[in-house]
């Protein structure tokens, strides 16, 4: 397990402080992550909100990873509070690259690709 706690500033549509966490569980080739925040809009306190990204994976081998992820906050422009998706993401040495298909079975379906590098 790692727990790892967030502070930040946030600047453009909204102004304002995010705190938030950042939660890690493993066992054996599976992982739960999820991360939390909640955004403090200091300008309008009701344009506060709060974000969660939630990924369960599966490491297929040493370098692919499989699974789902579930992303929650009603600032995204959608009608829905909920979207969800699958993820592939593949890593070498300390990089890792994902990519994410959100409401596939929808109109406004999303692709999200990252790019980590560890230090």
């Amino acid at each position: 397990i790692e727990i790892t706690p967030m502070f930040g500033g946030v600047i453009g549509n909204t102004n304002g402080i995010g705190l938030g966490t950042e939660i890690s569980l493993y066992f054996h080739k599976f992982e739960l992550y999820c991360e939390t925040e909640y955004v403090f809009n200091l300008p309008d306190p009701s344009g506060n909100f709060l974000y969660t990204w939630s990924e369960f994976d599966f490491s297929a081998t040493d370098w692919l990873r499989l699974g789902l992820c579930v992303q929650h906050t009603k600032e995204y422009n959608t009608n829905t509070d909920l979207q969800r998706g699958f993820l592939a993401g593949i890593s070498w040495k300390k990089a890792a690259l994902t990519g994410y298909v959100i409401d596939p079975d929808k109109s406004s379906t999303v692709f999200v690709v990252g790019l980590n590098v560890n230090f």
